[in-house]
This record gives structure tokens, sequence and C-alpha cells, in this order.
């Protein structure tokens, strides 16, 4: 396999960690002059062994450029470059170290049994860090496009020491490929019915979104049914959730003012600010629950935004007392005189003792 493949699959996590690792030039780590050829497995061996894997590996993080090299003959998983992972492992820490490990397992397909023997020795390599998708938030085409190479390189046979590891790996790489076709299948049910003609079919699509979600925010995924992983699994994957996400915005405008709560919970699932406009609408929305909900949204948010700011303002004097609880919550992340200055204004003239007490907490944040 070419370099320029390797790269072109690891690409959106490289591009991740560039900051990770640009941190540590900005940081001034101190890094002796080591000569080593980046392109030759054997002079960094040789610098390993002479100065150490952690000297090494300091030459080469702060330059992305040259890190990236490694990695990109890493990943082709050749013998004498994996031997190189092997022995600069011991000196990586942070992105360094993340890097390495999707890297290794981003070979896994064209040198599994060398890839796995790395897990045998135990010197830096889990089971887990190899026997898995070395992406973050990948598409799905490479997903599926990565599985299948790894999968028919785990369906070969190995020398004896190495078969039961490689039969653990397959089976743990059919077990995702079978969730994440699951997932795939959830979300294209959710995206249509998110989209239906019936009332009820949208409004209890979302309804089940949102409650997964909160079953996962209340006991992680140990108590959610398989149905509810695979929708709560919908979130690590960028396009499917986008798409997702993109319907639950439109129901934001839903006839039906319980989807139109039910579409705030779960566009608040997600911290994309292009979300922030849409909700904002809803400070004049006729149904009080659902102004409610708006004001509340925005609770613990640092963003200056005058116009969200000044409908915040104008919620404090709503004829619920709700909307005008969740207003000063919401107004209390914005820290500045204009908002100090119209939660004190409000407080003088307000009759509910429980609005004044979520004016006084949101005053002192």
């Amino acid at each position: 396999m070419e370099l320029k493949e390797v790269h072109s699959i690891a690409k959106p996590f490289w591009s991740f960690c560039l900051i990770g690792l640009t941190t540590l030039l900005l940081l001034g780590v101190a890094t002796p002059s080591i000569k080593v050829d980046r392109s030759d497995p054997t002079s960094i061996l040789a610098a390993v062994k002479r100065y150490g894997a952690s000297a090494v590996v300091r030459q080469f993080t702060p330059n992305w450029s040259h890190w990236e090299e490694v990695l990109q003959h890493i990943g082709t998983g050749e013998t004498m470059w994996l031997k190189v992972a092997q022995a600069l492992r011991p000196g990586t820490d942070a992105f360094a170290t993340t890097t390495l490990l999707l890297t290794v397992a981003q070979s896994l397909p064209h040198a599994p049994e060398e890839v796995l023997r790395l897990v045998l020795n135990g010197k830096g390599f889990e089971f887990e860090d190899v026997c898995t998708v070395p992406f973050i938030e990948p598409p799905d085409a490479v997903v599926l496009e990565y599985l299948s190479r790894a999968e028919n390189a785990l369906k070969k046979p190995m020398s004896r020491e190495v078969n039961n590891l490689r039969l653990r790996c397959l089976a743990k790489l059919q077990e995702y490929r079978r969730n994440f076709e699951i997932g795939q299948k959830t979300f294209e049910q959710y995206f249509t019915d998110l989209a239906s003609d019936n009332p009820e079919v949208r409004k209890n699509s979302l309804a089940k979104v949102v409650e997964a979600y909160d079953k996962k925010d209340r006991c992680e995924l140990d108590c959610l049914s398989e149905a509810e992983r695979a929708v709560v699994s919908l979130s690590y994957y960028p396009d499917r959730s986008e798409k997702l996400t993109m319907r639950g915005i439109k129901l934001l405008s839903d006839q039906d003012p319980g989807t139109r709560l039910l579409a705030i919970k779960f566009v608040a699932i997600s911290s994309d600010i292009q979300f922030r406009e849409p909700v904002a609408k809803l400070f004049e929305d006729i149904d009080d629950e659902v102004r409610a909900a708006a004001a509340g949204f925005f609770f613990g948010s640092i963003v200056q935004d005058g116009p969200i700011m000044q409908g915040l303002e104008r919620l404090l004097k709503d004829r619920n007392p709700k909307v005008r609880i969740n207003a000063a919550k919401s107004l209390g992340g914005y820290r500045n005189p204009r908002t100090a200055k119209a939660l004190l204004e409000a407080y003088a003239k307000e009759s509910s003792e429980e609005v004044k007490g979520a004016i006084v907490d949101a005053l002192g944040r």
C-alpha cells in the first residue's frame, strides 16, 4: 500500500490532532538535536537505542509534518516500521500516543499477524487498541471499507501462538459491524419518521430519541435497550448525526407544541451554535412550556449573542413564572453590566419569591 493511501484514510484524525501536537511546540519543549533519518526505520531504531524513545519522539512531534511522516511509514504495516512503532511507544504521551496507536491499528489489514504480535508482547499495545475501528468520527464509507479489509485479513490462518488472538479480534470486529449495521438501519428509520406526514409518528420518533439520551445521562449505557443504544450511537457518526439533527431543527416549527418542546430537547443534545437562532425564535411561542424550554436552552451559555440576550431580557417580563425563571438562569451566564441591570430591574418588579430566588442565583454566578 502506498504512503498516500494510508494518509488518505487517516487524514480526518490527523487534522484533529494537529492542534494538540502544535501545543507541544508552543510550550517550548526542549529537545536535543538528534540526527535521524525519518524515512529509514534502521536510523530511528538506532537513535532510540542511543538516546531513548522519549528523546526521539520529542525530536519528531514539535513539527507535525515530521511526526506524520513517521506515522505514514508505520501505517504501511511493514515489519521494520512496526518495530519502530514498538520502540517509540514507551516515549509517547498524549496525542503522540493516540496517533501512534491509531496508526498501528490502521495497519492491521496489511500485516495482521505482526500487529497482533505487538499485543502479545505486552509492551504498550492492548487488544482494544488494535481490534477496533481506528478513526475519530469516521464517515460510514470509511468504516465499512476498513472493516472489510480487516475482517478479510483476519480470516487467514496464522501461527498457533497468535491464532486465538486472531479469532478474538475477528469476533470483535464482526460484532462492531453488526452494531454498525443496526445503527444504520436505526438512522434510516428515524430519518424517515422525523419527516413523516403523520404528526404522531414525528412526535413519537422524536420522543424516543430524547428518552434514549436522557437515560444515557442517568445511567450511561448500562440501562439502555439495544434499540436505545443504537439511537445514542448515531452521535458517533457525524454524517448521520448532522442529517438527523437538521430534521430536528425543522420540527422546532411543528404545529404541535409537544413536538416543538421535544425538538428543543433534541437539538440541545448538540452544542453546535447553528441551533441557537432557531431555538431563540421560540421565545415568542404561544405555548408557555415551549417558551420556558427555549429560555432554558441557553442556560450555561457563554456566547455573547446580542439578539438572544435581548430576547431573554424580554422574557424576564413573561406572564409565566417558569419562563421568567429559565430566562434569569440563562442570563446569569452572560456576565455583563447590561444583563446585570436587567436582572436587578426584574427583581425589583418581581412578585414571585421563586423567580426572585432564580434572579439572585443568576446575579451570583
